[in-house]
């Protein structure tokens, strides 16, 4: 019986396919598992973030809690003022009613969470 669990755990293992748009494609796992039991590094590749890549994310995260962005807090991690930085962005989605700044958060607005993804994509910076 243990032959059969260890043989199904290895079928799993190595053949999940996942669905990519029109493509199937084959993982196996075992190369990581057994990576992990010899106390190997799984690493296997390292990003470095740019610094407006670091904002981006702080802007994507921010957006996600009920509270939103605290200002202050992105001026002082960045030493950039966020009202500058995405002065725009900012603007013109207070003026389509998705954001609100309040009380040194700017937060989505009920109109704003309905339509987040697009909000939160007007705060990506192209001029990298």
């Amino acid at each position: 019986m243990k032959d059969k669990k260890a043989c199904i755990f290895y079928f799993l293992m190595t053949i999940i396919l996942l669905d990519f748009g029109n493509q199937l494609r084959r993982i196996s796992f075992l190369p990581y598992i057994e990576k992990i039991n010899n106390n190997e590094s799984v690493v296997q590749e390292i990003i470095e973030n740019s610094e407006e890549d670091n904002m981006e994310e702080f802007m994507f995260m921010g957006l996600r809690l009920m509270e939103g962005i605290n200002i202050e807090e992105f001026n002082r991690r960045f030493s950039r003022n966020l009202l500058n930085v995405y002065k725009e962005v900012v603007q013109n989605n207070i003026k389509k009613g998705l954001l609100v700044n309040e009380d040194g958060y700017i937060r989505l607005t009920e109109k704003g969470v309905e339509l987040s993804n697009s909000v939160m994509s007007d705060f990506i910076i192209l001029d990298k």
